[in-house]
């Protein structure tokens, strides 16, 4: 094979350039690897050119051209939370680029510009989103009014530790843990106080933003698009986040439990409808503010975290929650095919709230904190359950994409 070094015209350096900064955006801002690949192979059609993509949770690996002139670049991009402002500004970027109505060096310094654009929102709101969106997520979990207060309270805590380890990477890591640890001491000492409080529905609907549950269900999903490497990545570092959730929670009950009188779970009651209602409506809110979503993109959240919801809960009444996450997950994959065409906007608007509420990751953390408390087949149980839901929301997820076809782009 003959490999020729002619120099690269400039013309197709800025398509590259263009074409490595969207994909690196578009990674940051939490496209899961199937979205991102073939919403990147679809450009390279509309660009006529040859593009390979590998994209992993950490990096994305892409090799642009013919294979005996191929020019490989390597990606390293970090994890990051989903943005889904940001995202919207990058599908408009790559319409316009592919309809030519925008030049590559254009193009690539506005999406400089929207990665290095300051948060929408202001750092106490999303302190307050996250006390909300514990509160919405206790009643939800059928918590009472006291559950409700005490999870806010503590929710905002953990945004709190949230917004002063973003600039302390080591702290980052040591997050999850902290977090319950301080949810679940706070839980625990809240029940002996107030005897109707119950401190795992508290302790869970604290660290509701935390848990992977989306990680966990992107993860199956992306195995189930084949995409090895990436799925089995995001499902290890999902785990080790629930690891170290469920660690933190044990701890911070040991520790209450030394000074405390043994905990007696209770029962708990499930919410009037009209409560379940406004938790659906103001959680919304809050995922607006927590995932950067623009406040036009509102009722796009709220209809997608109501349907998944609302039709988990029927099904899982008729048949059980794995049928229960596959109806849900079926019917907001639909709304937000529909919704995503209709409003020009990325199907992950409507699907990303859906996802939080119908909540794989509140299952496994329970199962593992199980089996800290030598509850072992409980735990395994549970594990199951989490797992099967997991691949239910993935099943319904497909069938949803059969059922409405999706946009050729996010």
């Amino acid at each position: 094979m003959h490999i020729t070094n002619t120099p690269i015209p400039d013309g197709i350096k800025q398509r590259d350039a263009f074409v490595l900064t969207l994909m690196q955006a578009l990674h940051l801002f939490g496209t899961p690897s199937h979205r991102l690949e073939s919403a990147m192979a679809g450009i390279a059609r509309d660009l006529d050119m040859q593009l390979q993509i590998l994209a992993t949770p950490t990096s994305v690996t892409a090799a642009i051209g013919k294979l005996e002139n191929q020019r490989t670049f390597l990606l390293r991009v970090e994890p990051s939370e989903a943005n889904l402002s940001k995202l919207a500004d990058l599908q408009s970027v790559m319409q316009q680029v592919s309809r030519g109505k925008l030049d590559y060096g254009a193009a690539k310094d506005q999406i400089d510009q929207i990665v290095c654009r300051a948060p929408r929102y202001r750092s106490w709101l999303t302190v307050f989103a996250f006390a909300v969106a514990s509160a919405c997520v206790a009643v939800l979990f059928n918590g009472n009014a006291y559950d409700a207060s005490v999870g806010a309270v503590l929710g905002g805590f953990v945004g709190v530790l949230t917004l002063l380890s973003l600039p302390r990477p080591r702290v980052g890591m040591l997050l999850p843990t902290l977090s319950a640890f301080a949810a679940a001491a706070g839980a625990r000492v809240a029940a002996e106080l107030i005897p109707e409080i119950h401190p795992l529905i508290v302790t869970l609907a604290a660290l509701i933003v935390l848990v992977p549950g989306l990680s966990l269900t992107m993860g199956i999903n992306e195995l189930a698009h084949r995409h090895l490497v990436s799925g089995t990545a995001r499902l290890m570092g999902s785990l080790v986040v629930l690891m170290q959730l469920a660690l933190g929670a044990a701890a911070g009950w040991a520790l209450i439990d030394v000074y405390a009188n043994p905990f007696v779970a209770t029962a708990s009651a499930v919410p009037s409808w009209w409560s379940t209602m406004i938790a659906i409506v103001a959680a919304a809110a809050a995922f607006t503010v927590l995932f950067q979503a623009r406040w036009q993109d509102y009722w796009a959240l709220l209809l997608g975290g109501a349907v998944a919801f609302l039709a988990s809960r029927f099904g899982t009444t008729l048949f059980g929650p794995e049928f229960g996450a596959a109806l849900g997950a079926w019917s907001m994959g639909c709304l937000s095919n529909i919704l995503a065409r209709l409003r020009d906007r990325p199907a992950l608007t409507t699907i990303l709230p859906g996802i939080i509420l119908l909540v794989p990751g509140s299952l496994g953390f329970k199962s593992i904190q199980a089996m800290l408390h030598n509850e072992v087949v409980m735990g395994l149980e549970a594990a199951l359950t989490t797992f099967m839901v997991a691949i239910a929301l993935v099943i319904g997820m497909f069938l949803s994409n059969l059922t409405v076809a999706p946009r050729k782009i996010l």
